[in-house]
C-alpha cells in the first residue's frame, strides 16, 4: 500500500486542483456573463432549440475587456 500512496496522493490533488479550478472558471463566467440579447441571433437559436426539441437555447456573451492577440483582420 505504501508503493502505491504517492500515486494515489497525486491523483487526489490533481482532482481537488481540477474541482477547484471548475469552481473558479464556474463563478468568474456567471459574474461576467449576460445574456445574449439580439432579436435576430434569438431568432435563430429559437428555430434551432425547436428543432433539437428543445425549450429555449440560452445563449451567454461574456463581457471582458481582455483583447485577443491573435486575432487579426485578415
Amino acid at each position: 500500500m505504501l508503493k502505491l500512496a504517492p500515486i494515489l496522493i497525486a491523483l487526489i490533488y490533481g482532482y481537488t486542483m481540477y474541482r477547484f479550478s471548475a469552481w473558479r472558471t464556474k463563478s468568474n463566467l456567471n459574474q461576467n456573463s449576460t445574456l445574449l440579447d439580439d432579436n435576430k441571433l434569438r431568432f435563430l437559436t429559437d428555430k434551432m432549440a425547436k428543432s433539437l426539441d428543445l425549450s429555449e437555447i440560452k445563449v451567454n456573451v461574456y463581457e471582458t475587456d481582455t483583447v485577443n492577440g491573435l486575432a487579426a483582420p485578415d
